[in-house]
């Protein structure tokens, strides 16, 4: 197997979660999940700003987008790479001005190169108070991994972005997130007649998704020496899980070649109109690598695509659980508000689901237990919660859950 190294903390923003935060593969570099605070810590105070006067110098916008892009670049430094030979960049926000600040600050740290890009608005970042989340590929600079810049005339770039729409590494292609748009607005071919109810029509995300494969995607691939039958990954955001359903249908009509697929509600895209986003992760035609379509123990309906492998990682198939523990099925719930909230898991077993009904429930708050007893606590949590129900907060027909939770997990002596 590739050479692995492994950046992380031990306790992710005090937590007791484990987080890697970059990954060396081979020759592959995985950033991931990076927001404008101390992994460890949980605070940065040059982004957060004095405690009295948070409004003071740069826009707070601008801090937190320099603050990740900094670490970005000496976690990079440290593998022996640099933003010139990354591949991908994935970027998310909860709210759409920080876009405009992220760019800026982006054009700054790359230069006359930005790779292909995906944007989208979520409902909130892993941080309450976090505007830009950031993801990354790269590569370490070597021989048989040289960038190659992809233009194809039929593949537009919005205005303001300047990424590069596709591009070839090694045996890979990476094609930018692509909308059913040109450089300013949507396609008028997509584009739903407002004065009548579209009966027996296609609908917006069907549409949008028809036009993506065979006007933008097709062309990115076969301009990179790639096809469908060669595209290992799909990444679709649509508006909600609702929408996933159409939007699966429209591409198994037109991509029946098997790849790994995952579709993801947004809240948000580029074009105020435009309910599709889909990038791609495909081998070259003739490509040393091969696409393998691997035969593994998953429950139905686990996954919207089969699992794929494509090179050196992993070098064989991961094990799957064997014994009793492949029965658990781990759910987990968020309750109360954005900032006092709690993660639960609740574990239960698929062969008999009504086990564990009522039974103790654990879980993370997003404020922290780290250095102060449970029974403080949680008369905290529960205070907020019952001045929340007192307010008509929570809708009735969750209050009897609320009051049975705190039921559930109060302290025991």
């Amino acid at each position: 197997m590739a050479n692995i190294e492994i950046r992380s903390v031990e306790n992710l923003a005090g937590t007791g979660v484990p987080y890697a935060y970059a990954v060396k593969a081979g020759q592959w570099l995985f950033l991931t999940g990076h927001e404008a605070f101390d992994f460890a810590t949980g605070h940065a105070p040059e982004v957060e700003g004095h405690a009295g006067f948070p409004s003071f110098g740069a826009p707070r916008l601008k801090r937190e987008a320099e603050y990740i892009l900094k670490r970005m670049r000496a976690t990079l430094a440290e593998f022996g790479s640099d933003f010139r030979h990354s591949v991908r960049v994935d970027q998310y926000y909860p709210v759409f001005e920080a876009v405009r600040a992220y760019q800026l600050a982006r054009h700054g740290e790359f230069g006359d190169y930005i790779p292909p890009s995906t944007s989208v608005l979520m409902e909130r970042l892993f941080k309450a108070d976090s505007s830009i989340s950031m993801s990354m590929m790269a590569v370490v600079p070597g021989k048989d991994y040289e960038i190659g810049k992809l233009y194809p005339k039929e593949v537009p770039v919005p205005i303001g972005s300047f990424f590069v729409p596709a591009i070839t590494c090694n045996d890979f292609v990476f094609v930018a997130g692509q909308m059913a748009s040109d450089e300013n607005a949507l396609d008028p071919s997509v584009r739903l007649p407002k004065e009548v109810r579209n009966w027996g029509g296609p609908n917006a995300v069907r549409r949008q998704t028809e036009f993506i494969i065979k006007k933008r995607l097709e062309p990115a691939l076969k301009a990179g020496d790639s096809s469908w039958q060669s595209v290992l990954k799909a990444q679709i955001y649509v508006p909600s899980a609702a929408d996933i359903p159409d939007a699966l249908d429209v591409w198994q009509q037109h991509v029946e070649a098997p790849c790994a697929i995952t579709a993801v509600p947004t809240k948000g895209f580029g074009f105020i109109d435009g309910v599709v986003e889909i990038n791609l992760l495909a081998l070259r035609d003739g490509a040393k690598r091969k696409k393998e379509v691997l035969k593994v123990d998953l429950p139905a309906m686990s996954s919207y695509g089969p699992c794929i492998r494509a090179g050196e990682l992993p070098a064989s198939a991961p094990p799957r659980p064997h014994g009793v523990e492949r029965n658990l099925v781990v759910t987990v719930y968020d309750w109360l508000s954005p900032k006092y909230y709690i993660h639960d898991l609740i574990v239960t077993d698929r062969r008999k689901p009504t086990v564990n009904p009522d039974g103790l429930i654990y879980g993370a708050a997003e404020r922290g237990f780290v250095g102060r007893g449970y029974k403080k606590v949680f008369t905290d949590y529960q205070t907020v919660a019952e001045e929340s129900l007192a307010k008509d907060e929570i809708p009735p027909g969750y209050r009897f859950y609320v009051r049975r939770y705190f039921q559930l997990i109060r302290p025991r002596d």
